[in-house]
């Protein structure tokens, strides 16, 4: 930038002639302008701040109370949980109640005849044999026959038994 002796205007580096006052400027020389300095301090204390971010995260995260982890062969869960089953029950009753479920997911039902609760196993083996009973899905007839018989040979009494009930009308359906 070349400045102006007369009127001060920043004119370019390669002019002539000062473009406010039209005064000679071929013999003024070029000034460098520099760059503002930066302050160092606000760098500085933003680089602290998140060390001691780091520092906190760290500490909570390594030295706060834990909840005691079960000694080996324990299993997480005590006989003293909360859980329960209904929210699987109820889960059973309305895939029971849906028009349209997919095969894929009818047959994640399936398994659960062998759950812990008999609830649970009973609910299944009657929602299976609903479906068995509807004849809605022919292809997947000797899926639930099969599942059915499992059941009635393995599981607890309460489960054998319904399930052998369920499984006979089905049965009785087709033979009609």
């Amino acid at each position: 930038m070349k400045p102006c002796p007369s009127c001060g205007y920043g004119n370019s580096d390669t002019g002539l002639k000062c473009g406010i006052c039209a005064r000679d400027i071929s013999a003024v020389p070029v000034l460098i302008e520099r760059p503002p300095e930066k302050e160092a301090w606000p760098l500085i204390l933003t680089g602290l701040l998140l060390m001691l971010c780091g520092l906190a995260f760290f500490v909570t995260g390594n030295f706060a109370d834990k909840p005691a982890r079960p000694a080996s062969g324990e299993t997480e869960f005590s006989d003293e949980a909360s859980f329960s089953y209904d929210g699987v029950i109820y889960a059973l009753d309305k895939m029971g109640q849906q028009r349209f479920l997919p095969s894929g997911e009818k047959r994640k039902v399936a398994p659960l005849i062998y759950s812990h609760d008999d609830r649970v196993a009973c609910a299944a083996v009657r929602l299976i044999g609903g479906w068995l009973r509807s004849g809605e899905e022919p292809g997947d007839e000797q899926f639930w026959r099969e599942t059915l018989a499992k059941a009635a040979s393995a599981g607890s009494p309460a489960v054998r038994l319904l399930a052998a009930q369920e499984a006979v009308p089905a049965a009785g359906l087709k033979s009609e």
